[in-house]
């Protein structure tokens, strides 16, 4: 998941999403014009008539000195990197994008139950493919390895202190594939992003 936080140090003072929506004008910082960290600021741009002002960087780690020293207004971080600027008070958490309160921030409302529609349709997911179709044998022994170590309570707890959610499903289909594909189409021809 993502968490939309605010600079502790920037000049515009947001603390909360109360705070955000008396702001004219933020700057949002994202790794760049084809990241989901992009999609996330374009979404709550439109969804709520604010002017966030993009800040494209080649990556996170690039944004981050701007966004701790207030360069930046904002940004939107993935879980297990707001985590570390959250508990070292150098960040505020908004909201995040999940469709519900994450395990290690139950106090920061989803941005969905703040009224930015259509972000909780977005919920990033890892998957390993491989193109190599006559290795089958070898595919299925990496498969249940995969499936194993998912399950395994250990391992979904460091998972989980890492700021990852356990995945719910560890099969992947062609249907899941062709949905989210067609869901980003709709996000971008929506908010006309290039």
């Amino acid at each position: 998941p993502v968490v939309f936080v605010a600079s502790k140090n920037s000049k515009s003072n947001v603390k909360n999403f109360q705070d955000y929506q008396k702001q004219d004008t933020l700057t949002y910082g994202s790794s760049g014009v084809n990241s989901l960290t992009f999609l996330f600021g374009e979404l709550v741009k439109g969804e709520t008539n604010k002017n966030l002002i993009h800040v494209p960087y080649k990556g996170v780690n690039q944004s981050l000195p701007d966004l701790i020293s207030g360069v930046l207004d904002s940004s939107f971080l993935f879980y297990s990197t707001a985590l570390i600027y959250i508990n070292d008070d150098k960040v505020y958490p908004i909201g995040v994008t999940s469709t519900e309160r994450l395990p290690l921030l139950p106090s920061v409302p989803t941005l969905t139950e703040l009224g930015v529609n259509g972000v909780g349709t977005i919920d990033p997911w890892f998957s390993v493919f491989s193109n190599n179709t006559e290795q089958t044998e070898n595919l299925n022994r990496v498969k249940q390895a995969l499936y194993e170590l998912a399950k395994d309570e250990d391992v979904r707890k460091q998972l989980t202190s890492l700021g990852l959610i356990a995945p719910k499903t560890y099969k992947l289909s062609r249907t899941f594939l062709i949905e989210e594909n067609k869901k980003y189409q709709d996000l971008i021809e929506k908010y006309k992003l290039k």
